[in-house]
C-alpha cells in the first residue's frame, strides 16, 4: 500500500515542509472571536463586519428572485450568527462600531429592495417588511436572555440547581411565592 497523500499525513510539525505554520494563524473560522494584541472590541467588529458583509455579498450573487423574504431568510440564516455569535462578550460599545456591524444588514436590505424593485422607505420599513429587528436590539435581547440565564443555570447541566427551586419543583420568576 502507498502512504496518504500530503494534505491528509501533515501534522503540524515546524521542520516539516508544507506543514502549517502555527505562529502565522489567523482565525478564518466565521464563528471565533478575534482579538488583537491591543485587546480592543474595534478589531473585532471589523473582522466581523468584514466577514458579513462577504457572506451578504455572496447571498445576493447566489439568488435571483424578486421576493425579498427569500434573501431575508438567507440573511438570517447565513449573516445573523456571524454578526451575532458570542455577542455577549464582544458587544460593541463605540457608537462607530455599532454602525459598523448594523451597516452590515442595512446596505444588506437596500440592495435586496432595490433588486426586488420595492419604493424607497426607511430603515426601519425596510426591517418591518422584511421581518427583521434591528441588530442591535437583538444583541441587547441576547444579553438580557444570557442574564436571565445566569443565575437559574447550573454550569453543568443548564437547569436550576435543586437549592433555587421552590419545593412544587417549578420556577418562579417574577412572583412572589405564597
Amino acid at each position: 500500500m502507498g502512504t496518504l497523500p500530503p494534505r491528509l499525513n501533515s501534522a503540524v510539525d515546524p521542520a516539516r515542509p508544507g506543514s502549517p505554520d502555527v505562529s502565522d494563524y489567523s482565525p478564518s473560522d466565521p464563528l471565533r472571536f478575534n482579538s488583537a494584541p491591543s485587546l480592543k472590541m474595534s478589531d473585532h467588529c471589523a473582522v466581523i463586519a468584514k466577514k458579513a458583509n462577504q457572506r451578504a455579498n455572496l447571498i445576493l450573487r447566489a439568488f435571483r428572485t424578486h421576493n425579498p423574504h427569500i434573501y431575508s431568510r438567507a440573511f438570517k440564516v447565513y449573516v445573523s450568527p456571524i454578526v451575532e455569535y458570542a455577542s455577549e462578550i464582544w458587544n460593541p460599545y463605540l457608537q462607530k462600531d455599532v454602525e459598523l456591524i448594523e451597516n452590515v444588514q442595512r446596505v444588506f436590505s437596500r440592495r435586496v429592495f432595490r433588486r426586488c424593485c420595492v419604493r424607497k422607505c426607511r430603515y426601519e420599513d425596510r426591517l418591518s417588511v422584511l421581518n427583521m429587528h434591528l441588530l442591535e436590539t437583538r444583541r441587547l435581547c441576547s444579553d438580557l436572555y444570557m442574564t436571565f440565564k445566569i443565575p437559574l443555570c447550573t454550569p453543568m447541566r443548564g437547569r436550576p440547581a435543586a437549592a433555587e427551586r421552590p419545593p412544587s419543583g417549578r420556577i418562579l420568576v417574577g412572583h412572589a411565592s405564597g
